[in-house]
């Protein structure tokens, strides 16, 4: 969970600044447990930026 707090944020976060299209791949149980990570997939769904995610079931 803190690699995801660290990296998997940071990138999220890299995106919502400065990509054109933000693509998070694999949100799965691992990602759900980060609070972190979970806002910053919050703040990806809510930008104005068109956004392609997988989700594991």
């Amino acid at each position: 969970v803190r690699v995801m707090d660290e990296l998997g944020t940071d990138a999220v976060n890299r995106a919502i600044r400065s990509a054109d299209l933000i693509v998070i791949d694999e949100i799965g149980p691992m990602e759900i447990l980060s609070e972190r990570f979970r806002q910053a997939v919050m703040e990806a769904l809510e930008s104005p930026k068109p956004l392609i995610g997988t989700l594991a079931m």
